[in-house]
């Protein structure tokens, strides 16, 4: 009877977990939604990509939750306005090698990869942390992957960064590639 009782506390508690991931997907879901693209931005002087900053995280995380296939006329938009940040940026220093470009070997992919590793460098203020840029950028390209894998087919190069990244060992790839 005991026994009985303690799978059926059990069961509850997995339920419970599940109700709260899926929760808390849906609610990351419906905020990375939320993203408006800035009409008419100006990015001239410093101060301009400032005041942009957080629109462009925004942006990364808009870009890497929304299925490929949803929204194409907005991942246009948000994809120009990264691009144009990214590409301009004062701060933002993003060293591109054979190792990450191999990865990211579509526009879409590498724009993953460049977002998040913007996002981390805005976020942080470490604008040259060449490493934790990396990672950070295979992070979000991993996580862009998974949402559209179904969409983009297999890619054995961002296979082996995810088996890299599980057995640890991503970060010293990352090292020896620089």
């Amino acid at each position: 009877m005991k026994i009985a009782n303690y799978k059926i506390k059990l069961t509850k508690m997995k339920n419970f977990k599940l109700t709260i991931f899926l929760f808390l997907g849906v609610t990351i879901q419906m905020f990375a939604q939320d993203f408006t693209v800035p009409e008419n931005y100006k990015l001239e002087t410093r101060a301009d990509y400032e005041k942009y900053k957080p629109n462009v995280v925004k942006a990364v995380d808009w870009y890497i939750n929304t299925p490929l296939n949803q929204e194409k006329e907005k991942r246009a938009k948000v994809y120009k306005f990264l691009f144009d940040w990214v590409q301009g940026s004062p701060d933002v220093i993003i060293s591109v090698n054979t190792f990450n470009l191999n990865a990211a070997d579509s526009p879409d992919l590498l724009m993953a990869f460049l977002g998040g590793w913007t996002k981390y460098a805005i976020e942080t203020k470490k604008y040259e942390d060449e490493i934790n840029g990396n990672l950070a950028g295979f992070d979000a390209l991993i996580q862009y992957y998974e949402t559209n894998k179904s969409l983009i087919g297999k890619k054995k190069k961002i296979e082996k960064i995810m088996k890299l990244k599980k057995k640890g060992k991503l970060k010293d790839k990352i090292i020896s590639e620089m």
